[in-house]
């Protein structure tokens, strides 16, 4: 009997550990990653033009509900440039740099999804799902609304060589998406929100 049971034991064994050996460790917040973003539109009308060059960086960790998440803070530069004949609006000029001392987004992952905290929200939104297929629809998420008939759809799969291993990328298109792709573990190709 015992004989028995200790054969049992060990096969249970092997196959948690060859399950554990081919599952793949999420890495998408290792590493201290920094999102680039670069936004230009128009601010207070059409002729004065607000430029950001920023970076979204981690921080820190934090526990909400016995769930870790890293903290997300923002720093970069702007300026505004008038489009139009003078006299320039009070305004409408200079530049300015800025260092958030607070968190803007907490975020966390778990399988091939990552979530987001909003500092002034008690809710948990699912960011991207990077468990997707070719003809998927994007669920809906803190990025993307599905509803009204809006469908975001998985048109090609790829993938690329990181420091930190293969990432997908998935082509994306349809109503109401601006982004072209969506990138495993980093976000889509406008930025991380």
């Amino acid at each position: 009997m015992n004989r028995k049971l200790l054969y049992a034991f060990l096969i249970t064994t092997v196959l948690f550990s060859a399950k554990q050996g081919f599952t793949q460790v999420n890495t998408y917040l290792q590493n201290n990653p920094v999102w680039h973003v670069g936004t230009s539109c128009s601010f207070s009308g059409p002729s004065c033009i607000q430029n950001e060059d920023y970076n979204y960086y981690t921080n820190g960790d934090t526990v909400f509900h016995t769930l870790t998440y890293k903290k997300i803070y923002k720093k970069g530069k702007g300026s505004y440039s008038w489009m139009a004949s003078p006299p320039i609006p009070p305004g409408c000029s200079g530049n300015y740099y800025y260092l958030g001392a607070n968190a803007s987004y907490f975020i966390r992952s778990a399988g091939k999804s990552m979530f987001l905290r909003q500092p002034s929200d008690t809710s948990e939104y699912l960011l991207y799902d990077f468990n997707l297929a070719i003809g998927d629809t994007l669920p809906n998420s803190y990025n993307y609304n599905n509803a009204g008939g809006k469908k975001i759809q998985v048109t090609a799969i790829d993938s690329f060589h990181t420091p930190y291993g293969y990432r997908k990328r998935f082509a994306i298109n349809g109503t109401g998406s601006g982004a072209q792709y969506l990138i495993e573990g980093i976000g889509n190709s406008h930025g991380l929100v």
